[in-house]
């Protein structure tokens, strides 16, 4: 006999009593020889019903735009353990069974959850989100006008993403931007708020192939003493054309004539003002042709055999010697007593005339 009233039921080992209330009970048992056993404060309690809650923070968004690190953690009430988890996409493809659903992309989730005793709860338009944009990176670059300079500059523009962003590059910078920046090729590598990472492998900066020098020079120098026809002609490479030039003597042409002795030097620049300092170039006036010494032998009356003999310095060497008796030597010699002229040529050239008077040898 139930305390509610339900009396009579009969059972060798085991005794159910179904549809019945929650509350506390007392059950008497009677055998047919009037024995009696009693059981009391049997409760019957009325399950509690599955609860979902999503506390703030319980969403993990994802942290780049097209990324797969999303999550979603969910608390319960109520209900009896253990639980099944079913978590389902919006084309209702299930996604997890695990109490937290993880590695998630963008999108709208819902669960279900059933309990022991197959109590259900479900809760839907559970949002991941994820950035607007995906970062992106772009750059401009001044390259460096001369060889071997320091004025390059590198511009990052940063779109996309969540702010701040923090920068990384090969030679270590940490900056946005770089500057008085050598030629080269630079990386660098952007991280945004979330973690995500942008990288630029190669940015190439560059500088003209070879500085501005001269790669080649002819000299000529002044070949008579007086004559003021030296040159030097230059040849320019590197850097970047049109070049300009200011030379020491206020000229200002690639090749300069008509020179004097002295030093002259030149300074060139290209078209970007990149600078070159030339050595001094020097140019030399041979000294004046002339007669170091001279020994005049003198004829004899009616006779031809007057000698003069010279010694030419001077000019550059070699010589050539024209007398005016047709010898071709430093030795005019079988000479009557009158006047010769001897026309010497050097090197390069350059005249002298010289006159030169054989007396008669005195009778004696």
């Amino acid at each position: 006999n139930w305390s509610n009233g339900v009396a009579g039921m009969t059972s060798s080992d085991t005794l159910q009593q179904t549809g019945i209330n929650p509350g506390y009970y007392h059950l008497t048992v009677t055998d047919d020889y009037g024995c009696v056993a009693e059981l009391d404060s049997l409760q019957v309690v009325l399950p509690t019903q599955v609860g979902i809650q999503t506390p703030s923070g319980s969403i993990h968004h994802v942290s780049c735009k097209g990324g797969m690190d999303g999550s979603i953690t969910i608390q319960l009430s109520g209900g009896t353990a253990p639980f099944t988890y079913i978590w389902t996409n919006l084309q209702g493809d299930t996604v997890s069974t695990e109490a937290v659903a993880d590695s998630l992309p963008a999108g709208t989730y819902a669960v279900k959850v059933v309990d022991q005793i197959g109590c259900t709860a479900f809760k839907g338009n559970l949002k991941v989100n994820e950035p607007a944009t995906s970062m992106q990176v772009t750059y401009q670059v001044t390259n460096n006008l001369c060889y071997g300079g320091t004025s390059g500059l590198i511009n990052l523009n940063v779109m996309g993403g969540t702010l701040p962003y923090s920068f990384l590059w090969n030679n270590d910078a940490t900056l946005e931007d770089l500057f008085n920046l050598p030629a080269g090729n630079y990386a660098v590598t952007v991280t945004d708020h979330n973690g995500c990472t942008f990288t630029l492998d190669s940015i190439p900066l560059t500088q003209p192939l070879d500085s501005l020098h001269v790669s080649a020079f002819e000299v000529g120098q002044i070949s008579c003493f007086g004559a003021k026809d030296g040159y030097i002609d230059l040849t320019v490479t590197g850097g970047t054309p049109q070049y300009n030039y200011i030379w020491s003597n206020n000229k200002f042409t690639q090749d300069i004539q008509n020179l004097g002795p002295g030093a002259y030097s030149c300074f060139i620049s290209d078209a970007f003002g990149c600078q070159y300092q030339t050595m001094n170039f020097i140019i030399v006036e041979p000294s004046q042709i002339e007669v170091a010494d001279f020994e005049i032998t003198p004829s004899g009356v009616g006779t031809a055999n007057g000698v003069i003999e010279v010694t030419i310095s001077g000019g550059i060497p070699f010589y050539t010697y024209q007398w005016s008796n047709g010898d071709t030597g430093p030795v005019a010699d079988s000479l009557t007593a009158g006047e010769y002229t001897l026309q010497v040529y050097d090197f390069n050239g350059c005249l002298m005339t010289f006159e030169f008077v054989v007396p008669d040898k005195p009778v004696g």
